[in-house]
């Protein structure tokens, strides 16, 4: 994630179970400010990118073990020092229950390369940076070895689905629509943001235990932690 002090607490106030002693359901997040927007291929506040993950995915990412972990994308292969292919799951589906295929990863790829964040693809083939090789297998293609361009495509291009994000990709400013384990609720600027668990969530392996995640904007670091601890 991006910088910006951040804190937690459960239902209850401790490190995890409610006062009954079952596993807490909901959770309270503390962050420095507003992320001010929720479009994938633009730069927010400090805490966009914890903020977006909950909504949008990845092909894979980065554990804390420094291993990389597939989420949309079920496996990928190295074809040569330059050529790279990605095979996707094929039970992807978004929140509004669109169904994530090869044409979508590319136009997210289309959209992540136009975007502010295009150095990620500064050592990307100028003339065929990434094609579709199937209908759930993309190729990516390089001008010169690296040791992180694939890798940083692969946990930095969040994707979308290609026809609603066309159809009002300013609307995902202040609704976002992704394939992650949490949909946007509300957003009180200033204040709070509200997430409740995708219920229709495609991994249902990785199903959240959470239900409700609420992110509460607090910018000064004793009053975060003193506001956690009261709930």
């Amino acid at each position: 994630g991006c910088g910006g002090e951040t804190g937690t607490s459960g239902s209850s106030g401790d490190s995890g179970s409610a006062s009954n002693g079952e596993a807490r359901t909901d959770i309270n997040i503390a962050i420095a400010a507003d992320p001010g927007t929720f479009n994938p291929y633009q730069f927010g506040g400090p805490d966009y990118s914890k903020i977006c993950k909950s909504i949008y995915q990845t092909l894979a990412f980065l554990t804390l073990e420094k291993e990389f972990e597939p989420i949309i994308a079920e496996s990928w292969e190295q074809i040569d020092n330059l050529t790279y292919t990605v095979k996707l799951k094929e039970n992807v589906y978004d929140s509004e229950n669109n169904h994530i295929d090869a044409n979508d990863v590319y136009y997210s790829c289309q959209q992540h390369m136009n975007s502010a964040q295009a150095s990620a693809w500064k050592y990307s083939d100028d003339e065929n940076p990434v094609e579709v090789t199937g209908n759930y297998e993309l190729t990516f293609h390089f001008k010169q070895e690296t040791c992180t361009a694939f890798t940083s495509l692969l946990t930095g291009v969040m994707i979308v689905d290609s026809e609603a994000h066309a159809a009002d990709s300013e609307g995902y400013t202040n609704n976002p629509i992704g394939t992650g384990p949490y949909i946007f609720k509300e957003w009180v600027l200033g204040d709070s943001l509200t997430f409740v668990k995708n219920e229709n969530y495609f991994d249902k392996d990785h199903m959240p235990t959470i239900t409700d995640m609420t992110w509460r904007v607090i910018p000064e670091g004793s009053s975060r932690t003193i506001a956690l601890e009261t709930g």
